[in-house]
């Protein structure tokens, strides 16, 4: 149903991009880590689009999106969930988003790769 009204009006493409998230999430849970991806891919592509007109609306959900990919594929293409961490990392805000960028930081390093980026010092 979500999908249906996202396809016919844009307004609802941020409650389908948080569907979404909400899903990969749930499928993670239940150890289904390839319909986790592809869900959190998609959560990624609608959050990266909505992104370029509301930057500051949609900076964290897209951080957040990107975090949950990466920790669904990082088992099967750790330089992926890298990239995708990477990505997340340069849009945590350090005043706001410190839980966030805390978990981004760990993932890094169960991947070996804390140490590769400095946190950023402003998102936008």
């Amino acid at each position: 149903m979500c999908r249906r009204l996202a396809d016919q009006e844009q307004a609802y493409q941020p409650r389908l991009a948080d569907a979404l998230n909400g899903l990969a999430l749930a499928k993670a849970r239940i150890g289904c880590p390839d319909e986790s991806a592809a869900a959190a891919n998609e959560a990624v592509l609608l959050y990266r689009s909505l992104r370029e007109a509301q930057p500051s609306t949609y900076r964290r959900r897209l951080a957040s999106a990107l975090t949950n990919h990466a920790d669904a594929v990082r088992h099967s293409d750790a330089d992926r969930a890298v990239a995708l961490l990477t990505e997340a990392r340069s849009l945590c805000d350090p005043t706001t988003d410190a839980d966030l960028a805390e978990h981004v930081k760990t993932l890094l390093d169960a991947l070996g790769h804390a140490d590769d980026h400095d946190p950023p010092t402003s998102p936008d």
